[in-house]
């Protein structure tokens, strides 16, 4: 079995990288430069309705009809698409950061101990402005 596995990857070894930037690539060879370049596929950010659709999908999975305001969505938006923005993954956060303020958002709710358990943008605000990235 190794020598037939030997046999089919013919000494190669194929190796994916996901990476946030391609700054790195000055600090390699010039021959490790030109292996990685011609197989370099670029994935575009998130556009703010992009956004807003894989949240509001989340949305419907996890938080009843009414347990989060469209205005809350929006705030939430503004915080999280890079749309017109020049700016890295990492300055604004994309869909998983704001899937992640909904849930610190919730939290801040539960911690009010009210009936009515709805997110409102003062909760978005509280969550995103106590946001540290894990």
């Amino acid at each position: 079995m190794e020598g037939t596995i030997n046999i089919l990857l013919d000494n190669h070894v194929g190796l994916i990288f996901c990476v946030r930037g391609l700054y790195f690539l000055e600090k390699l060879t010039r021959e490790t430069q030109s292996r990685i370049k011609r197989n370099i596929i670029e994935l575009e950010e998130y556009s703010r309705e992009q956004i807003r659709v894989i949240v509001e999908d989340k949305i419907k999975d996890a938080i009843r009809p009414g347990g989060i305001t469209p205005e809350s969505i929006d705030l939430l938006l503004d915080i999280t698409s890079t749309e017109g923005i020049p700016m890295s993954w990492d300055a604004k956060g994309g869909p998983w950061k704001a899937i992640d303020l909904i849930l610190r958002a919730g939290n801040e709710v539960d911690r009010e101990l009210k009936r009515e358990y709805v997110i409102h943008p003062r909760h978005i605000e509280e969550a995103a402005r106590n946001y540290v990235r894990w």
